[in-house]
């Protein structure tokens, strides 16, 4: 459900809505242990468009980080939740031992503005008919 909404006010550019609803559905994804759907929403919460406090970021970007590169689960605030997460922590570490899930496909409308890339030249004077090297940043 919130994948629709999201996609429909990233279109639109409200950014104002999707940074009130982003935290919301990143918890959801979290809760119903949806890797798929916690990895869009953690790309999508790293918009520099969307204007969430800075330590947020930095946790879901490690939690982002942890998830992909380490295999390892989500931590996210317990102090909120009155819900026993031990059972979420043991699907989650039952996902991360699925060889399955090696594949998750991520619209790329939701990086074009997390990414971004520039071209130098790598010298400051070029002849006509030479080649040249460029360097790429991303």
């Amino acid at each position: 459900y919130y994948n629709y909404i999201i996609q429909a006010y990233r279109t639109e550019r409200w950014w104002l809505i999707l940074q009130a609803i982003l935290p919301s559905a990143l918890r959801c994804a979290y809760l119903t242990v949806s890797i798929e759907d916690y990895i869009k929403l953690s790309l999508e919460s790293l918009n520099p468009n969307i204007n969430l406090p800075s330590d947020t970021k930095t946790t879901i970007q490690n939690n982002f980080e942890n998830l992909i590169l380490n295999n390892t689960a989500p931590k996210i605030d317990q102090s909120s939740s009155n819900l026993s997460t031990t059972d979420i922590e043991q699907k989650w570490s039952n996902l991360a031992l699925d060889s399955n899930l090696n594949r998750i496909i991520v619209d790329a409308d939701t990086l074009k503005k997390l990414l971004e890339c520039k071209v130098y030249f790598t010298y400051d004077t070029i002849a006509i008919d030479c080649e040249i090297s460029l360097d790429i940043s991303i």
